[in-house]
């Protein structure tokens, strides 16, 4: 055989075999970017979530005429529509997403109408909000590669998010129950929702994806929450003011945004590596 030309197949393989691994490697690339916006994406979902929480809150207390409690509407507002500009601008896909325009468009009517609704309404159409955000995050770690795939057990984070609503729920009608303005009926369906709440929280914290990463001083300000709600909203024992009932329960959900924000560090930490 003709040393030139086994010479040159050579280089040809060499030089296909380096074209390869650059195309596996800036497709690596690419996957990892892609991979980092969806996680800035749940970091931004959950101070999202946080922020439409605390609105819920702040506009039942308005509702239920709790005015003072009510001071911080306008500054939440404005948080909101920051969040939601920075989250539209990190990727096309999710500024284009249906999903998210819903979800725009239903704050945009929600923010300008709220003074307009009832209580039952107003907790009520902030809740769907919060949902769809939910639903959107877990919609965006699908789309992003985000979900591992080596256990059958729910991931963490997504827990989480989810107990963290169900006390922020307890939160926003906390503020209602505690303004003492509710009829009957509309207070025991309140007081129905909050316990059937308070069940899921403890069946959640229960569970091996929260025993795990909880530590005792967490678990047992988690539990001193559950009893707090009770002993306000139900046993009606030493009662607080509306507006330390808010903090004592916004310190709880903390807790709970705290171990999220440590599960996204950790994805974080397995997109980059």
């Amino acid at each position: 055989m003709n040393h030139p030309y086994v010479l040159l197949s050579w280089l040809l393989f060499l030089l296909l075999g380096f074209s390869l691994i650059s195309l596996l490697v800036a497709q690596r690339q690419l996957r990892k970017k892609k991979m980092l916006v969806g996680v800035q994406l749940l970091q931004a979902g959950r101070i999202l979530v946080n922020h439409i929480q605390r609105h819920r809150g702040w506009s039942i207390a308005r509702l239920s005429g709790l005015y003072e409690e009510a001071e911080q509407l306008p500054g939440i507002r404005a948080r909101i529509l920051a969040d939601m500009e920075r989250m539209a601008v990190l990727d096309e896909w999710f500024a284009q997403n249906q999903n998210w325009q819903g979800i725009t468009a239903h704050w945009a009517s929600l923010s300008s109408r709220y003074t307009e609704m009832s209580v039952a309404t107003c907790f009520d159409q902030h809740c769907r909000l919060v949902a769809a955000l939910l639903e959107l995050v877990d919609e965006c770690a699908e789309h992003y590669k985000l979900n591992t795939r080596y256990s059958g057990q729910q991931e963490a984070w997504k827990e989480f998010l989810y107990l963290g609503e169900l006390m922020g729920q307890c939160r926003g009608l906390g503020m209602q129950l505690l303004s003492r303005r509710a009829g009957e009926a509309e207070a025991e369906r309140s007081r129905r929702l909050v316990n059937k709440n308070l069940k899921v929280i403890s069946l959640l914290l229960a569970k091996p994806n929260c025993t795990q990463k909880l530590g005792v001083k967490q678990k047992q300000e988690l539990e001193h929450f559950v009893a707090f709600v009770q002993e306000q909203l139900f046993d009606m024992r030493s009662m607080v003011s509306a507006s330390h009932y808010f903090d004592v329960a916004s310190d709880a959900m903390e807790l709970i945004y705290q171990e999220y924000d440590r599960e996204i560090t950790k994805l974080l930490h397995r997109v980059t590596v």
